[in-house]
């Protein structure tokens, strides 16, 4: 499944540096190889070596990598008059620069960066434009991790789940953020182990529906309220909270839950037990607190049908931090069980013993106001 909310445990300023200039370009270069065998490409683009050579034994030429845009990060929060990098749409940045000579100043989200004297070094970026702005690092050595602030040196989750933090450790992987026109973010680059160059590229794309990012509101556009990478924002399914739904409607907003299915006693599961079936909480309401979690996560509620001494098993695998419990009735003050692993867990399952015969109902909640999304729920009985 792709992944939605979570807020448990979830966006990035130079005294006394000589930053080490930008470079304008990378050299492209050439290996030899053994007669009849053909050579390596040379070096260039991180992503994309030059051809190989198949009339000789010298190496094809490397590939070429955009100039590195004009601008040299600071050691620290920058000060008032320091100028911030323009970021429009259709016209990336390329960072490129060294951690040499930089302080440890500030601690990452991932990797090695909260370890001590991990050298930093910050850009300021100013958007110009709505849209989504993604964050890109190419392979460096030393290793870097990548992180955004919204203010410097403030740990900022942007409302995204522990699990999608903006913050890289490895080559090739990127952040992507809602963001709007004159919104101003802080992007530090940090080693891990040592100081050394680092190239990190900044894009802004226009926003749309489907991209898998939630994006801001504008002045004349609602804000998305959900977006899970799929074509016009929802998924399979049709619309009213189905089971083959995600709740996500083709303008990436949530979809009208069915009245009787936010809030207790919710659908009928009799018919699909031993069978694993998906819902989502995409739009639905915090009716029941789960005794072990915060009392303020979208919930769904499903009941089920027990003789005594059945036992129950109930698993889920969901996309967002999931909570699951059982309750006697619709009385939240009379829970049965409730299971929630430490941490970010997106799986969840326990047992339970039905103590006398009778109507059950089973709860999966979200561990908090931002952990809502999709799930698949199995149900066997023994």
């Amino acid at each position: 499944m792709t992944g939605q909310q979570s807020s448990r445990a979830g966006w990035l300023w130079m005294s006394g540096l000589t930053a080490v200039a930008a470079v304008s370009s990378l050299a492209s270069g050439s290996s030899c190889s053994a007669m009849g065998v053909e050579g390596d490409g040379g070096g260039g683009d991180p992503n994309s070596g030059g051809a190989t050579s198949t009339s000789s034994d010298t190496g094809g030429a490397g590939g070429t990598h955009p100039p590195f845009t004009e601008t040299t990060p600071t050691d620290q929060c920058p000060r008032p008059d320091t100028p911030w990098l323009p970021l429009a749409v259709d016209d990336p940045a390329f960072l490129g620069d060294s951690t040499d000579n930089a302080s440890d100043d500030y601690s990452s989200y991932c990797g090695g960066g909260a370890e001590a004297g991990r050298p930093d070094v910050v850009y300021p970026v100013e958007v110009q434009n709505r849209g989504t702005l993604t964050i890109t690092a190419a392979p460096a050595a030393p290793p870097t991790v990548v992180y955004v602030e919204s203010e410097c040196g403030v740990r900022t989750t942007f409302g995204l789940p522990p699990d999608q933090l903006p913050c890289l450790e490895a080559a090739g992987d990127q952040i992507q953020l809602g963001v709007v026109r004159n919104q101003q973010l802080f992007v530090i680059v940090e080693g891990v182990a040592w100081s050394g160059d680092f190239d990190v590229t900044l894009e802004l794309t226009e926003p749309i529906c489907g991209d898998g990012v939630i994006n801001p509101a504008s002045d004349i556009e609602l804000a998305e309220q959900c977006d899970f990478g799929t074509s016009g924002g929802g998924g399979a399914g049709g619309a009213g909270g189905g089971a083959a739904s995600n709740g996500c409607d083709a303008s990436c907003r949530f979809e009208t839950p069915v009245l009787n299915e936010d809030q207790c006693p919710g659908p009928n599961i009799d018919q699909l037990v031993g069978d694993p079936f998906s819902g989502h909480t995409v739009g639905f309401s915090d009716n029941h607190q789960a005794p072990c979690a915060p009392s303020n996560g979208p919930d769904r509620v499903y009941s089920l049908a027990l003789q005594e001494n059945d036992q129950l098993h109930l698993s889920v695998e969901a996309d967002f931090d999931v909570v699951l419990s059982i309750m006697t009735d619709c009385d939240e003050s009379k829970p049965a069980h409730c299971q929630d692993s430490p941490g970010v867990s997106t799986d969840e399952s326990l047992q339970f013993t039905a103590p006398e015969s009778g109507t059950y109902y089973i709860v999966v909640d979200g561990y908090d106001a931002a952990s809502w999304g999709t799930f698949d729920l199995t149900a066997t009985i023994q």
